[in-house]
């Protein structure tokens, strides 16, 4: 059979390849591969298994770490793959890992990539980034990205958000829910958007932390295997170093990340 005979997804080329790079074409190839023979067995249970702590995919997750799929958007100088054009690169992993499993693609990939070490990687301390970014590259980790609250989702104003943190000796101390929030019932640290002095200030956690809880994931009529839950934080201590960018830039981060996430989701889509 000829490749012009050949169904539109597993075509070597598409019309649309004249405007592709040739980095980011390979990147398609690589990861197509991967989800044909990884990903694609196990997608319907993933699909389909209703939601709990024990049915997130944690043998996936580590094997697209193992790939080093999960380094494509980062820089060399932290062991990414130092690609000229990263976020081009990561839209088309989030296409092909949501051809088989939208799930996969949101939870595993767009969450910690996309969006939580989007916001470490441009706004992280180089503390943070090396401590941080060699587990979530090697897929041995993950994280969450919260700005949603049960009052404050769409609309992220100043008036309208009631995480707050007051500056103590060392950092913070902070107060407040988060809800709908990817991977929080699993993950092990998370970026989260909070007010310091009536300033949107975006701060990172650790999520074993004293003070943190997270309620089991909800159910919900679709996207089964992207967990979603709520998190309170009461009297959470966040050392000053945890800070991302300075204090009132908390929206600028937190929209730099979800510019990037949004395209992601059309990339699922």
């Amino acid at each position: 059979m000829s490749n012009n005979q050949l169904p539109r997804r597993r075509a070597s080329q598409l019309y649309v390849d004249t405007w592709l790079p040739e980095e980011t074409i390979d990147i398609r190839n690589e990861v197509r591969a991967f989800a044909e023979k990884e990903l694609a067995p196990v997608a319907h249970r993933i699909n389909t298994t209703p939601e709990s702590k024990e049915s997130f995919p944690w043998e996936m997750m580590k094997k697209i770490g193992d790939a080093g799929i999960y380094r494509i958007p980062f820089p060399k100088k932290y062991g990414g793959r130092g690609l000229k054009y990263p976020v081009l690169a990561s839209q088309v992993v989030e296409e092909e890992l949501a051809y088989f499993s939208n799930s996969v693609a949101a939870a595993l990939y767009d969450a910690p990539m996309a969006l939580l070490g989007a916001s470490l990687l441009r706004y992280g301390s180089e503390a943070l980034l090396e401590r941080y970014l060699p587990e979530l590259m090697a897929g041995e980790k993950t994280g969450s990205f919260a700005t949603s609250e049960p009052l404050a989702s769409t609309d992220l104003s100043v008036d309208v958000l009631s995480t707050i943190a007051e500056r103590v000796n060392g950092g913070y101390r902070v107060n407040g829910v988060k809800r709908w929030i990817t991977n929080a019932c699993v993950a092990d640290f998370m970026v989260f958007l909070c007010k310091v002095d009536n300033k949107l200030t975006m701060l990172f956690t650790e999520m074993g932390v004293e003070g943190i809880s997270v309620s089991d994931p909800d159910k919900k009529l679709g996207n089964l295997g992207q967990l979603t839950s709520e998190v309170t934080l009461t009297d959470v201590f966040i050392p000053a170093g945890n800070l991302l960018a300075d204090e009132g830039r908390g929206l600028r981060v937190a929209l730099s990340a979800l510019t990037e996430g949004r395209i992601a989701v059309a990339s699922m889509g």
